[in-house]
């Protein structure tokens, strides 16, 4: 009656909930601490409620102890536990419960071969002595986080004649909860977190968000709501920043603040013109300044010899060396005051042309006197020509002589 009682007010009081039957899971394991015949565990969670003693699970014959535990692998959300015992009829010659009187049930994370009671935690301790019967139906709350449910007893039934031992025979046991990690402990029938997951969780719950995720926070899908640790980025935070010292953006991976020395590009993941003394611009490569004796943007020009020492870092334009001039010194003055060979090949053009005017000129004149196309006349009333007139008169003559002829 006692019973009866709990488990009314324990069903009223408890919010409708649905849960999952983890005994079912193809991951989870029952084993027995004996085996009777071929009793074996295995058939405590077949599904097949029969109490018959063949569709039961039992433990072998006179033992002092006996027990049967089901193993999730890992630890689970615990909401209750229901056991159905053999009874194989009411008759008064049937068999019934009499070797479930005295049972406990434990949850542990650590095997029944590893622990003793005191070292597990109690669910339930059954208390019924003969004659009377413990339900061979229970359902027993059993709200604990475990890897192991474990159904124990030492009891000897006076109705073994003679004696037996410890024995149990579990038709079948199902264990309702949830994985661990399902928010509120809620779940329904198959698992699954009807109000998603505990925080670090995602999915079905069992998958944890990445290491990489702000606060190892992440969504239902696994994508980190909360931002990326520092050096990561991409949706689920498992891209790595391309040598960003600030970190980069959560979405691009574009780096944020400057890029390490020697380093340009969105990504940091150019280098620097290896005439940069030392940093360049992050976006244009652009050097800050050059090493000695280059110069330009990306410092990839080179100064003048005739430079001094340093050239202007835009330009080029440096202070000359002696014997150097120009703006960038790149002209040296022993070369202005040579001519040039193109510059010989006219002088010598120019000389030649002269030279043979001269020859052509003085033939000219001899034979102009020698055929007497110009004589000067002192004739009366002829003016008299005078001498530094004479060559240019007669060429005059000598030229209408020409076309009087022709």
């Amino acid at each position: 009656m006692t019973i009866i009682l709990l488990m009314f007010i324990y069903a009223v009081l408890q919010p409708i909930r649905s849960y999952e039957n983890l005994a079912r899971k193809s991951s989870t394991m029952l084993t027995q601490s004996t085996t009777y015949y071929i009793n074996n565990a295995t058939l405590a969670n077949d599904g097949d409620l029969r109490t018959v003693g063949e569709y039961c699970a039992k433990t072998a014959l006179r033992h002092d102890i006996a027990w049967l535990q089901v193993d999730f692998g890992s630890p689970y959300n615990i909401y209750s536990v229901k056991i159905v015992y053999r009874r194989e009829g009411d008759g008064s010659n049937d068999w019934k419960q009499y070797r479930f009187r005295q049972f406990y049930l434990d949850v542990s994370d650590l095997p029944a071969t590893q622990t003793t009671t005191a070292e597990r935690t109690r669910c339930y301790t059954d208390n019924t002595t003969a004659p009377n019967l413990p339900p061979n139906i229970i359902n027993i709350p059993c709200i604990q986080t475990a890897r192991y449910v474990i159904v124990e007893t030492t009891y000897d039934a006076p109705e073994d004649n003679p004696q037996t031992g410890a024995m149990l025979e579990i038709c079948e046991i199902e264990v309702y909860g949830c994985n661990p990690n399902c928010f509120n402990r809620v779940c329904d029938t198959s698992g699954h977190c009807n109000q998603g997951c505990v925080a670090g969780y995602w999915g079905d719950c069992s998958l944890e968000c990445s290491d990489n995720c702000f606060k190892n926070v992440c969504n239902i899908t696994g994508s980190c709501t909360e931002g990326c640790a520092t050096g990561f980025y991409g949706n689920f935070c498992n891209k790595i920043c391309s040598s960003c010292p600030e970190g980069c953006h959560r979405d691009t991976g574009e780096c944020e603040g400057a890029c390490p020395v020697g380093k340009s590009g969105t990504l940091c993941e150019k280098s620097c013109s290896v005439n940069c003394d030392r940093e360049c611009d992050k976006n244009t490569g652009i050097c800050q300044s050059c090493v000695a004796g280059k110069f330009g943007e990306l410092c990839n020009k080179n100064c003048s010899t005739g430079c001094v020492s340093f050239c202007d870092r835009y330009n080029g334009r440096c202070s000359c060396k002696q014997g150097w001039q120009g703006e960038t010194c790149e002209c040296y003055a022993q070369q202005l005051s040579d001519p040039t060979t193109n510059q010989k090949t006219v002088l010598h053009g120019v000389v030649a042309i002269l030279c043979i005017s001269l020859v052509l000129n003085i033939v000219s004149f001899t034979w102009m006197f020698r055929n007497g196309i110009c004589r000067s006349q002192n004739k009366k009333g002829s003016p008299l020509v005078t001498s530094h007139l004479l060559p240019h008169l007669c060429m005059i003559q000598w030229r209408t002589t020409l076309l009087t002829k022709n």
